[in-house]
C-alpha cells in the first residue's frame, strides 16, 4: 500500500536532496527546495525514508521551469531553480557538511563562490550505450535515456553526438572537447587516448584525451590560477595525485623544488613530455601512489585526491611532515570535511572557495588553504 505524505522542506542536504521530516523521521526528496510543501510518496528504509515527489503544493519564489527536454535524465540536479540560487545551496550544503562532519563553523560570507555559466561547459562525457540507444542512466536505473543533445555539453560535442548517434554505436563512449579550441575526440571506454596541446600563457601542457582532467572548460584557467596563488612561493612543495601537471606546471614557476607524485604512468608519462618541452628543470616526478611519498620537511603540500578523500596513510604521513602549508582540492565535501577535522588540531583554514566545476548538478569543487598554527 502507498504511503502518501504532505512533507516540508527544510533545507538541501550534501548531494542535492531536500531533507523533511515525519514524526521525528528523517525523509530525503529529490527535486524540491528549501520552504516548499510537497506531496510525495514514501519509501521506508532502515533509518530514514525517501519521498518521490507528486505535486508540489507551494512552490519556492526560485522554482523555475526545467528548461532541459530530457526530464528522465539523471545527470541534473538543480534545472527546477534559478542558477543564482543554486550557488547558494551549494554554499549551504558546503556550511552544513563543514558543521556536521568537520566540525568546524564558518559563515556563509567566508566562502568565496568562482562560477561562469551554466550550459555548454563539460570537457568530457561519457555515454551509455544499448539497443539503438544513446544516453545516459535514468536516475537509480540502468535503464538509457535516449537523447541527441545535453546542455551541459558544447555544441560542438551535442553536434559530435548527432553524428555518432546515427552510426549505431554499441559500445559506451565518450566524446572529449579541446579545453581551448573546438576539437572533439571520439574514444571508447577503457581505450587509450590521443595526445593535444594545451597553450597556457608562459607554458605548454599535454594532456592525453581519456586522461583526468578537471571538467569545466569556461574555469579551467580560473582554477589553475587559484591553485597556484593558495601555494603562493617558497622552496619545496609536495603534490600529491598530481595527475598530468595541470597544478604542477605553474606552479612550479614559483617554488625553488616540486615533488610530484601521481599512479597513473599514462598521465606521469604525458607530464614528462610537458616538462620536457618547457625545459623545466626542478619538478622531480614519480609515479607512485600517494601513500609512498618520500618523507621529509616540504614548505607546501598540495593535494587533489579522488572522491574517497585523503587514506589514513596519507593523512599521518603529511601531518608527520608538518608543512607550513596544506593547500586541499576536493571534489567531496564530506572527505574533505572529514580530512580537514584530522588536521584541525594542528591547522587553521585560511581561505575556502567553492569552485562551481558542475553546474545544474548537486556536486562541486572545493579549494582550501590550511596553515599551520
Amino acid at each position: 500500500m502507498r504511503e502518501i505524505k504532505t512533507l516540508e522542506i527544510e533545507k538541501i542536504v550534501f548531494g542535492g536532496k531536500g531533507l523533511a521530516r515525519l514524526n521525528g523521521r528523517v525523509v530525503f526528496v529529490e527535486g524540491v527546495l528549501p520552504g516548499e510543501k510537497v506531496k510525495a510518496e514514501l519509501t521506508p528504509s532502515k533509518h530514514f525514508s525517501e519521498g518521490k515527489v507528486l505535486e508540489i503544493l507551494s512552490p519556492s519564489p526560485q522554482r523555475i521551469e526545467d528548461d532541459c527536454k530530457f526530464k528522465e535524465c539523471g545527470g541534473c540536479d538543480f534545472r527546477h531553480c534559478t542558477y543564482r540560487y543554486e550557488l547558494d545551496l551549494k554554499k549551504s550544503m558546503l556550511i552544513d557538511t563543514l558543521k556536521r562532519i568537520g566540525k568546524t563553523e564558518i559563515g556563509e560570507n567566508s566562502i568565496e563562490t568562482v562560477f561562469k555559466k551554466r550550459n555548454n561547459y563539460r570537457i568530457k562525457t561519457g555515454f551509455k550505450t544499448s539497443k539503438g540507444k544513446v544516453g545516459f542512466f535514468k536516475k537509480k536505473s540502468h535503464s538509457i535515456v535516449d537523447i541527441d543533445y545535453c546542455l551541459q555539453c558544447p555544441e560542438s560535442v551535442n553536434s559530435k553526438l548527432k553524428e555518432i548517434s546515427k552510426r549505431k554505436v554499441k559500445k559506451d563512449f565518450f566524446l572529449e572537447i579541446h579545453p581551448f579550441e573546438e576539437d572533439v575526440f571520439f574514444y571508447y571506454k577503457g581505450e587509450k587516448g590521443g595526445e593535444i596541446k594545451l597553450n597556457f600563457t608562459n607554458y605548454i601542457m599535454f594532456h592525453r584525451t581519456g586522461n583526468f582532467i578537471q571538467a569545466n572548460r569556461d574555469l579551467i584557467n580560473d582554477f589553475v590560477n587559484i591553485v597556484t596563488e593558495l601555494a603562493g612561493k617558497g622552496d619545496s612543495l609536495l603534490e600529491l595525485y598530481c595527475g598530468s601537471g595541470l597544478f604542477t606546471l605553474p606552479i612550479s614557476f614559483n617554488y625553488k623544488k616540486v615533488y610530484a607524485y601521481e599512479h597513473s604512468s599514462s598521465a606521469v608519462e604525458i607530464l614528462k613530455k610537458s616538462i620536457d618541452i618547457n625545459i623545466i628543470k626542478n619538478i622531480d616526478v614519480f609515479e607512485l601512489a600517494a601513500e609512498d611519498f618520500e618523507d621529509g620537511k616540504y614548505q607546501t603540500v598540495l593535494v587533489d585526491p579522488p572522491r574517497e578523500g585523503l587514506s589514513k596513510i596519507v593523512r599521518e604521513k603529511i601531518k608527520k611532515a608538518n608543512p607550513e602549508k596544506i593547500v586541499y582540492i576536493s571534489c567531496n565535501a564530506s572527505t574533505f570535511a572529514r580530512d580537514l577535522h584530522y588536521f584541525a588540531d594542528k591547522y587553521t583554514m585560511k581561505r575556502i572557495i567553492l569552485i562551481d566545476n558542475f553546474p545544474a548538478t548537486a556536486h562541486f569543487e572545493t579549494a582550501a588553504l590550511l596553515r599551520r598554527k
